[in-house]
């Protein structure tokens, strides 16, 4: 898995919160074979962010949005989950599709900002914004 440095844009430089990771990565559980997708069948579409947090202080949390075609999906149409060490945390949101095999999915990823607890640290969502995609080329017939 590749790792990049991203930057934050924080008020405080008591946040807590690492600016290494991964941007988000799209995937598909989808192998390509020789017959075109119909209706019915189903796939699972992934998208996946690493990034470094101390999890002991307040959390930053990774926000998922998904769209097709340019138009959001519902939150509830995904799974969310959150896996985390004492410094890593891994965020992952999971879409099933059985229909619209042609489109082109986006997951968007921000972060929240932090309960404020403590006037030492970061009141604010670090100002970050980052797409992955999967494109309708990836879902059809394999040439």
């Amino acid at each position: 898995m590749p790792v990049c440095e991203n930057q934050f844009k924080v008020e405080n430089p008591f946040n807590f919160f690492y600016s290494i990771g991964t941007d988000p990565i799209c995937s598909s559980n989808f192998t390509q074979t020789t017959t075109i997708l119909q209706s019915g069948d189903a796939i699972q579409l992934s998208c996946t962010i690493v990034y470094g947090a101390l999890r002991n202080t307040e959390s930053i949390d990774a926000v998922m949005t998904w769209s097709i075609n340019g138009q959001q999906i519902p939150a509830d149409k995904a799974t969310f989950r959150i896996n985390s060490s004492p410094t890593e945390v891994t965020a992952s949101s999971t879409l099933l599709i059985n229909e619209n095999f042609d489109a082109t999915y986006k997951c968007g990823t921000t972060f929240s900002a932090p309960p404020v607890s403590d006037s030492m640290l970061a009141s604010n969502a670090p100002d970050y914004f980052k797409t992955c995609t999967i494109l309708r080329e990836n879902l059809l017939l394999q040439y």
